[in-house]
């Protein structure tokens, strides 16, 4: 049985730039002449947009959340720039895989430096695992085909992971020396809790036939860790760092 995938984007734009036309008696030069000038109403204070999403995937079930991004103008005088911006991203599904997001960003907040900073903690039940060595890394689709003939079919998450990620940034950079020049820098934790995917928790109210084998054996991850030790045992399961 094939996976099924829907994804439904509904975009709520809420108070954003509103464009006025304008066709002032000098800026028609013939009769035939079709100028227009639009002129931009120039924003204020805070302002946001609104996108909600609904998406669904039969293993890792049904997805709901909306992002929202705030932005102060200030007084205007900066606009289109703006002075602070808050985005918010929060989305789940049926099956617990979801997205906390956090970002802020601002050239304000301390004179001549830009902060951006961000606080996410991301719960993935089936992220995409395909090995090390980027393009070089083996893959077969054949593994994740579920044709009913399909000899090689093991798991249509066999390529998979779950992955839990807390991480924590805040990035700063100004002028050096010169308008053509900038310094850069930042710190950045990370917080990682990996493992196998969880059969019995994607397997949950579905149809049998609908159902992921309970006998593939961690996927490709498991392989790596429990069959093959490619990843040492004390990083199985995650770790922290700090950059």
């Amino acid at each position: 049985m094939k996976r099924k995938n829907l994804l439904i984007v509904l975009p709520v734009c809420l108070f954003l730039p509103l464009m006025s036309i304008a066709q002032p008696a000098d800026s028609l030069t013939s009769p035939g002449d079709s100028t227009i000038k639009k002129q931009e109403k120039i924003k204020k204070g805070w302002s946001f947009g609104a996108v909600p999403a609904i998406a669904y995937d039969s293993d890792i079930g049904f997805k709901y959340g909306a992002v929202v991004n705030f932005y102060d103008y200030g007084d205007g005088t900066i606009y289109p720039d703006y002075k602070h911006s808050l985005y918010f991203e929060w989305s789940n599904t049926t099956k617990n895989s979801g997205i906390n997001q956090f970002t802020y960003d601002s050239k304000y907040l301390i004179p001549g430096i830009r902060v951006s900073a961000e606080a996410s903690y991301l719960t993935e039940r089936a992220m995409d695992f395909y090995g090390y060595n980027g393009y070089e890394a083996y893959y077969n689709r054949i593994h994740e085909d579920d044709s009913p003939s399909n000899e090689d079919y093991i798991s249509r998450q066999y390529f998979r992971q779950e992955r839990k990620l807390l991480r924590l940034r805040a990035d700063f950079q100004g002028r050096f020396i010169t308008d053509h020049s900038r310094w850069l820098a930042g710190v950045t934790h990370y917080t990682v809790n990996a493992d196998t995917i969880d059969v019995v928790r994607l397997n949950k109210n579905k149809d049998p036939e609908e159902m992921l084998p309970d006998t593939i054996n961690g996927g490709l991850y498991g392989q790596y860790t429990y069959l093959w030790n490619v990843i040492p045992e004390d990083q199985i399961n995650g770790g922290v760092q700090h950059c």
